[in-house]
C-alpha cells in the first residue's frame, strides 16, 4: 500500500520473514494516531525492492499490522521520486530507471472508504461542509 500520510516506511514481521530479510533489533516506539504506542520490532536497510521493470535500495521499519503486510511512505515516495497517479491507477517512477507500474486501489477487508477523519475535536459542521475550526469561511 501506498500511503501519503505516512512518514516511513513499513512491513509486517510475518512478511519480511517470509521474503528473508534481515533487521536489526528496535528499541524504541511507534505511535500510530488513535492506537496505543507499539513496539517497532527491528529496522530493515537498503534491502532491494523490485516492482516490475524497477528494483533499488528501500528501508523499512518492521512492526506489528492487521491491515497490510507493506506500507510504502513519504519516504519511499520522495527518495525514489515517485508520482502517484491514482485516477489513471498508474504509479510512476521517475528516478534513474523511469518505470510506470499499474496498480489497484483496494481496500482491507472489502471497506469501501478512501481516507478516514476523526471528527470530534477541531471541526465545525455548517450547511453539511466541514471546516477546520481555525480557518475563517
Amino acid at each position: 500500500m501506498v500511503d501519503f500520510g505516512v512518514t516511513y516506511n513499513f512491513i509486517t514481521e510475518v512478511e519480511a520473514r517470509r521474503l528473508k530479510l534481515r533487521w536489526e533489533k528496535g528499541l524504541e516506539i511507534m505511535n500510530a494516531m488513535n492506537f496505543a504506542a507499539l513496539p517497532i520490532i527491528g529496522l530493515v536497510k537498503r534491502t532491494m525492492m523490485k516492482l516490475e521493470g524497477w528494483n533499488d535500495p528501500i528501508d523499512f521499519v518492521v512492526v506489528k499490522m492487521d491491515d497490510f503486510d507493506m506500507v510504502l511512505g513519504m519516504k519511499f515516495l520522495l527518495e525514489h521520486q515517485v508520482i502517484p497517479m491514482s485516477s489513471a491507477k498508474y504509479v510512476v517512477i521517475t528516478g534513474s530507471a523511469p518505470t510506470v507500474i499499474q496498480a489497484d486501489i483496494c481496500q482491507p477487508n472489502g471497506l469501501k472508504i478512501i481516507s478516514a477523519m476523526q471528527l470530534k475535536k477541531g471541526l465545525l459542521k455548517t450547511n453539511q461542509h466541514l471546516w477546520p475550526s481555525r480557518l475563517s469561511r
